[in-house]
C-alpha cells in the first residue's frame, strides 16, 4: 500500500497579519494603493517563511505515518424532550421567600462578555435558507489582473488568481510533492493577499475564509480530480499560515485535517501529538468513519501554524433582507435579517455553547434588539422585568430540537433564532441569557444539563424557589423552555443534578 503524507502548516507571523492590516487600512483609505497591500504581505511572507514550507515537498514525499480515526464526540449523550415541558397547574412557588439549594455547578467557561457596538438595522424569523446561488453583491476590484468571480453560499465573489496547472489525479506521495513543487514555480501564493483582502473585507473568520477557499477552488477547476484541488487548498491554507494538514484515507480519498481553538463536536478527528485534528473530506465525498488515515511526519520542534478560529466577530455579506415578527403578550420585536448570513452558517461546526454565545454574526441587529427590549422593559422592577423577559422567551419562540426541525445538531447563533420558525432549549437559553445581562444589566449564568440547557440568574430581591451559591451570590434558576415557570422554578426532572456553568454574565469584564 502507498503511504501518503501530511500537510501541516506554518504560521504566517503575526507582524505579517498587522502589516497586512496596515496595507489594508491604507487601500480603504484611498491612501495606499492594493499593489502596495499585495507587496507588504508577500515580502513579509518570504521574511518569515520558514524551513517547513521550503521543505515541504520533501516531507511529502517521506513516508507518511498512518493514524486511527476518532469518531466525532457528541454534544448531548441525553435525548432532548420531542416537547417543551409545561409547569403543572399545582406547581406554583410559596409566597414566602425560602431558597432550596441545589447541588453547586461544576465549571465555568472563560468569562467574555460579547461587546455590542451601535450600528443597526432590523431583522426576521422565517424558514430554512435557500441553498441555490443567486448572486449579489461583489466585492471591490482588484487592479491589474482580472478577478475570477465565483459563487459563495448563493454570493459572488472574486479573487484575482494565477491559475494553475491541476490536470492529474494525485495518487502518490511523489505526486502529491510534485503538485506542491509545481504550486511553488507557478507562484500560487501570490493570490494570497486577494483572498486575505476578499475574507476580511466581508468579516470572515478563519473557517469561513478556508470554506470562501474550497468555494473558489472548485469553481476555477471543476475537471480537476478533487485530489488535486484538495492539495491546493491546503497549499493556500499552509501559506497562509495555518496548521492544516493534507492526508489520505485507506481508500485514498484526499483529506484536509484542520485543528481549532474550540472543541467541535459531531465531528471525526484524530490526534496528532497533543493537538485534535479534525477530518474534512471534500464536498459531495462520502468517507468511512472508521478508515486510517495517512498524514506525513513534520518536524515536532517547528512552528506547525496557528490552529482556526470559529467564534465570528461580525459578518459583512451583501443584504438579502427578510423581516421579522415575534411577539407574546405586549412585547413585540420587529425588524430585518440579512438571509445570507443565515445561509452561511446553516451548517456551521458544533461548538461548545459558549462560543455560540459570545460569537456574534450581526452587532447591529443586536443593538437594535436590545434597544426594543428596553423600551418594552422599563418601568418594571426587576423580577418583574426578569419574570416579563422569560415568559417572553418561553412562548415567543416555537418548541422542536434540531433533529425533528434540521435533522441534525444544530445550535444556534443568537440571530437565528429571529430567521427559523423553531428552535430548542440551548437557543433559547442564548438568547435569553443575552437579553438579561444587555437589557436589564442582570448577572446570569448559561447552565448545561444532561440533554437540556438552561439559565439561572443574580437577583438584588431574593426570590422563592430552586437556587445555589456561585462565588457568594445567590443564583435562582431561571429556564426559558419550562413553559409558564417563573424564576425560581427547576423542572422537576432537574432539581436534584448539579448543573455545569457554561458561560457567565457579570459585573466586571
Amino acid at each position: 500500500m502507498l503511504k501518503f503524507c501530511s500537510t501541516a502548516v506554518i504560521l504566517l507571523a503575526l507582524s505579517l497579519t498587522a502589516q497586512a492590516q496596515n496595507n489594508a487600512t491604507k487601500n480603504d483609505s484611498g491612501n495606499g494603493s492594493f499593489a502596495d497591500f499585495r507587496k507588504g504581505i508577500l515580502e513579509d511572507y518570504n521574511k518569515f517563511r520558514n524551513s517547513i514550507l521550503e521543505d515541504y515537498d520533501r516531507f511529502l514525499e517521506a513516508a507518511w505515518d498512518d493514524y486511527q480515526q476518532m469518531r466525532g464526540v457528541d454534544r448531548y449523550q441525553t435525548p432532548k424532550p420531542h416537547q417543551a415541558p409545561v409547569i403543572p397547574v399545582t406547581d406554583v412557588p410559596v409566597k414566602k421567600p425560602e431558597v432550596k439549594p441545589l447541588p453547586e455547578p461544576e465549571k465555568v467557561k472563560p468569562e467574555v462578555k460579547p461587546e455590542v457596538k451601535p450600528e443597526l438595522k432590523p431583522v426576521q424569523k422565517t424558514p430554512v435558507p435557500e441553498k441555490k446561488p443567486q448572486p449579489s453583491a461583489t466585492p471591490a476590484d482588484f487592479p491589474g489582473n482580472d478577478a475570477f468571480v465565483f459563487p459563495f453560499y448563493g454570493m459572488e465573489m472574486k479573487i484575482t488568481d494565477r491559475k494553475a496547472d491541476l490536470s492529474r489525479r494525485l495518487t502518490s506521495t511523489n505526486d502529491f510533492a510534485a503538485q506542491w513543487r509545481s504550486l511553488v514555480n507557478d507562484k500560487a501564493e501570490a493570490m494570497i493577499p486577494s483572498i486575505k483582502k476578499t475574507a476580511t473585507d466581508h468579516g470572515l473568520n478563519d473557517y469561513l475564509t478556508f470554506r470562501l477557499i474550497r468555494a473558489y477552488v472548485n469553481a476555477r477547476y471543476p475537471q480537476a480530480h478533487h485530489s488535486a484541488r484538495v492539495a491546493l487548498e491546503h497549499y493556500l491554507l499552509a501559506n497562509m499560515g495555518y496548521d492544516v494538514r493534507l492526508a489520505v484515507d485507506d481508500s485514498g480519498t484526499p483529506l484536509l485535517l484542520i485543528p481549532f481553538g474550540q472543541d467541535v463536536y459531531g465531528r471525526p478527528y484524530l490526534m496528532v501529538g497533543q493537538r485534535k485534528y479534525y477530518v474534512f473530506q471534500p464536498d459531495n465525498v462520502q468517507t468511512r468513519p472508521d478508515a486510517r488515515i495517512m498524514t506525513c511526519k513534520l518536524p515536532s520542534n517547528s512552528d506547525l501554524g496557528t490552529p482556526m478560529d470559529l467564534r465570528i466577530n461580525a459578518l459583512n455579506l451583501p443584504e438579502k433582507q427578510k423581516e421579522f415578527n415575534i411577539s407574546f403578550e405586549d412585547i413585540t420585536l420587529t425588524g430585518k435579517i440579512n438571509e445570507n448570513i443565515m445561509t452561511v452558517v446553516y451548517e456551521y461546526p458544533q461548538m461548545d455553547i459558549a462560543d455560540f454565545a459570545v460569537s456574534q454574526l450581526s452587532p447591529g441587529l443586536r443593538n437594535d434588539l436590545v434597544s426594543q427590549m428596553k423600551e418594552q422593559l422599563a418601568g418594571l422592577s426587576e423580577q418583574e422585568a426578569v419574570d416579563k423577559l422569560l415568559h417572553f422567551t418561553q412562548s415567543a419562540f416555537e418548541y422542536a430540537t434540531d433533529q425533528d426541525y434540521h435533522g441534525f445538531e444544530k445550535p444556534y447563533f443568537l440571530e437565528e433564532i429571529l430567521f427559523y420558525p423553531k428552535c430548542d432549549c440551548e437557543d433559547r437559553s442564548i438568547f435569553y441569557t443575552y437579553m438579561l445581562w444587555n437589557v436589564l444589566g442582570v448577572e446570569n449564568h448559561l447552565l448545561a444539563y444532561p440533554g437540556h440547557e438552561s439559565a439561572s440568574v443574580h437577583l438584588d430581591a431574593p426570590v422563592t424557589g430552586n437556587s445555589y451559591e456561585w462565588n457568594g451570590k445567590t443564583f435562582y434558576i431561571s429556564d426559558p423552555t419550562y413553559i409558564g415557570a417563573k424564576t425560581g422554578m427547576c423542572m422537576p426532572v432537574y432539581a436534584k443534578v448539579r448543573p455545569e456553568v457554561d458561560y457567565e454574565y457579570k459585573s466586571g469584564k
